[in-house]
């Protein structure tokens, strides 16, 4: 009873900073041994350091995973035969393919971790706080669709051995997968955050409203001067502004070059996994086999759900690019509204900043937004098209 307790507070713990907010992902990261390195004392400017226990566990969950992949290479050919032999291949060849890949995955993650654990300290010097509830429904909804599946396998499924061995592969893969996207999910909301808290106190401190001064106003107004200290005090906030822009450039930056590859892909393998999930379901209304659909259906679920996770993502970096470059649309605003000559100087050099450097999500000049994912859903109906007319 007295662990149970001591669970239930770590979970409702009032987070005090952004190690506190990152602490379910982090948790999650460790029991898999996606996390190589651990702090040395504090968290907030200990030393990163490599973990021989974690250097372990990543060593099993990758030979754990290797298991899985033999378990979906020799699962029985009328468990997934659904009328067609090129989606019984395709299906069978994803399985398989996509467990390497997340193998593989794993190992950078690991190998980057103590990038992201600096990343972190970085972000805590701008001592902003905010709790992540996302990864308390996105957890349940996950528990809930992995119980279902499973569930429905040990029913459907009679031989004991094979359905066991597909609720291990099913469950272990599955919670690695969801552990490393939830590490995106997590980074992506906690960059946006902090812009949405820079744009915020520039309209606290700066008048970004809409009502530009005359010349006739200016005049008027300059004749009531501010005390050269409240002036000095509101270049001083304004430069720290421009420090902070500057600080969340370069952690987007930093997120681009550890990062930026593996979401593109994760997002394009994604859409395309889901888009051959749909043709999958068309095709299965034609044929009479219950145990084919129930995969089929569940898949299409599991496979709505990542995309579901990886939307959250395309949000956030979409908002990120929105805010970086929302920041200079105020920075105009407050100019055109100001009097002093020194607050438009500052404002100025500030203004040139964001111009020549606004964060986006990135990877190798392919922006992560909306756009992009059109292009790809595109290409992933065309193929769709194709393999409909070769199924039929």
């Amino acid at each position: 009873m007295h662990g149970f307790r001591t669970v239930v507070r770590w979970f409702r713990a009032e987070p005090r900073n952004i190690f506190d907010v990152f602490k379910y992902t982090e948790a999650m990261c460790n029991i898999f041994g996606i996390n190589l390195y651990r702090y040395r004392g504090d968290p907030i400017n200990g030393a990163v350091e490599l973990s021989v226990w974690q250097i372990g566990k990543l060593f099993l969950m990758n030979v754990l995973l290797i298991v899985v992949s033999v378990i979906n290479f020799l699962i029985p050919g009328e468990l997934l035969n659904n009328g067609s032999m090129i989606v019984t291949y395709v299906m069978r060849t994803l399985f398989v393919g996509g467990v390497l890949g997340v193998s593989l995955m794993s190992i950078i993650h690991a190998l980057n971790w103590r990038s992201l654990a600096i990343l972190f300290q970085k972000l805590h010097q701008l001592d902003m706080r905010q709790i992540l509830r996302v990864f308390v429904s996105g957890t349940t909804v996950f528990v809930i669709i992995i119980l279902a599946f499973n569930c429905c396998t040990l029913m459907l499924v009679e031989n004991r051995t094979v359905a066991w061995s597909l609720v291990f592969g099913q469950i272990y893969f599955n919670s690695v997968y969801f552990t490393i996207i939830s590490l995106f999910v997590t980074v992506s909301y906690l960059i946006s955050v902090r812009y949405q808290h820079l744009n915020n106190l520039m309209k606290l401190h700066l008048d970004t409203s809409n009502d530009n001064l005359t010349e006739v106003d200016r005049q008027t107004t300059n004749q009531v001067k501010l005390p050269p200290s409240i002036v000095h005090r509101r270049i001083i906030i304004i430069q720290k502004m421009a420090e902070v822009h500057s600080l969340l450039n370069d952690i987007a930056s930093h997120v681009n070059k550890n990062y930026g590859d593996f979401i593109l892909l994760n997002i394009t393998g994604a859409m395309q996994y889901t888009g051959f999930n749909l043709f999958a379901l068309v095709k299965i209304f034609f044929i009479n086999i219950s145990h084919a659909r129930i995969i089929t259906y569940f898949n299409v679920i599991g496979s709505l759900f990542y995309m579901t996770m990886f939307t959250f993502i395309i949000i956030r970096s979409r908002l990120i690019a929105q805010e970086s470059k929302f920041t200079g649309t105020l920075l105009h605003k407050a100019i055109n509204n100001e009097t002093s000559s020194e607050m438009i100087h500052s404002m100025i050099v500030f203004s040139r900043q964001v111009r020549y450097r606004s964060a986006v999500i990135c990877s190798r000049q392919i922006q992560i937004d909306w756009p992009f994912v059109f292009n790809v859903r595109q290409r992933i109906i065309l193929n769709s098209k194709v393999q409909l007319l070769i199924g039929f």
